[in-house]
């Protein structure tokens, strides 16, 4: 008889539950929007990516066919297939989008492939949280990611952030590897080098951070303890890693600039006197990252779009938010070195896209590992208070919202 572990069930069941929120999508797709955030093929990415996969595959005249890809998103106001030449452009999902839709005949599979992928990421997280904190946390965690409302709706989508995500605790877990053993089998350095490069042609910029801090992050004993020799291949990785950072240092720099820009125009209401616009804002970080952890956050009057059902459920995020903030302050903590390293990631995204909560949807995991490891160490009274301090924070984010909309 095969033995399933608790992880294995934990996936399946998580793989079973977004298959059932895709088929209850799919169901009442008419009566609330095509996409997670509404209705509006170029505005909005999912809706964008699965209108030009949907012409490629009416039109293509084989798997691979540049000119009717060009096309296919130009008539959706898209010129990613005139810039897919140049170094920093992203085109991979759009590729990844249109070649499982041409072989399938149809672009419902993008959604399965995506909740395959998040599948896989809820195995490799726990895998990551396992070598890191241990079973205990790692299980918890996990299941936080495996069925948690808005994990489990977003992943029925066809963005490019539960990819990512998959690609991102791949890599980790792999990084912990070699942490831990100081090696890693052959087969799987080649499958992370593969992920990496994915990850640089899916989304740039953030991505390049994320690897240097993997890379860190795998290299561990050669910067946490000094001598001679560790001392000089420190410095030696610490000038790679800062050379990859320095190589997307202009799309990062420009991104970073650009969603600023955008949230100042466009972003209305509290949140705007949250958000980091310049450095000397850096003060409203802790406030950012509360916030973060929350979203999306809202009690709207009626549900147009697949994100306002999420965002009655932003009281079950509450209590990861403030114990994944508290376990910052905690004394002694396991590997606080890699957590940092993580974190910093987590910190440095939401200080440009705290307005696109998608945009950290594929780091934000580490705000479960943090919050697990947290409540299972806390005992008595101090428990207790952190119930109080959770059902306070509900009940004053709710007036808050209902004051201000």
């Amino acid at each position: 008889m095969i033995q399933i572990g608790k992880i294995e069930k934990t996936c399946i069941l998580a793989f079973c539950v977004r298959l059932l929120a895709l088929i209850f999508i799919v169901m009442f797709v008419d009566n609330v929007s095509i996409g997670f955030y509404g209705t509006d093929n170029i505005g909005l990415d999912d809706c964008r990516y699965l209108a030009g996969a949907e012409s490629y595959l009416n039109n293509a005249t084989s798997v691979i066919d540049v000119d009717c890809f060009t096309k296919s998103f130009e008539q959706l106001g898209d010129s990613t297939g005139y810039i897919m030449n140049e170094p920093t452009s992203t085109p991979l999902w759009y590729w990844i989008v249109c070649i499982v839709s041409y072989f399938t005949r149809t672009t419902f599979s993008v959604r399965l492939l995506n909740i395959i992928f998040a599948t896989a990421s809820v195995f490799y997280f726990y895998s990551f949280t396992n070598l890191l904190y241990g079973e205990k946390v790692a299980l918890l965690s996990s299941r936080l990611l495996a069925f948690l409302p808005y994990p489990v709706m977003f992943s029925c989508f066809a963005y490019k952030d539960s990819f990512l995500m998959y690609c991102s605790f791949f890599i980790l877990y792999g990084a912990m590897l070699y942490q831990k053993n100081g090696k890693i089998g052959k087969f799987r350095l080649l499958i992370i080098v593969l992920l990496a490069i994915a990850m640089f042609k899916t989304r740039s910029g953030l991505s390049a951070l994320f690897l240097a801090v993997a890379f860190l992050v795998a290299f561990k004993k050669y910067v946490s303890k000094i001598n001679i020799r560790n001392l000089i291949i420190s410095i030696i990785l610490l000038a790679i890693a800062g050379l990859i950072v320095y190589k997307s240092s202009s799309t990062l720099i420009y991104k970073m600039n650009y969603y600023f820009e955008r949230s100042s125009r466009t972003v209305t209401g509290p949140i705007r006197h949250i958000m980091i616009t310049k450095v000397s804002d850096i003060y409203k970080l802790p406030l950012c990252y509360i916030l973060s952890v929350v979203e999306p956050i809202g009690l709207p009057d009626s549900i147009s779009c697949w994100s306002d059902i999420t965002e009655l459920f932003f009281p079950l995020m509450v209590p990861i938010s403030i114990g994944s903030f508290l376990y910052m302050f905690t004394k002694k903590k396991q590997d606080a070195y890699t957590f940092w390293l993580c974190m910093g990631v987590y910190l440095a995204t939401i200080t440009a896209s705290l307005t696109n909560i998608r945009h950290y949807y594929s780091m934000l995991p580490i705000t479960f590992a943090a919050f697990s490891k947290y409540i299972i160490e806390i005992k008595g009274i101090k428990r207790v208070l952190f119930v109080v301090v959770c059902f306070g924070s509900i009940i004053m984010l709710c007036a808050l919202y209902m004051f201000t909309h």
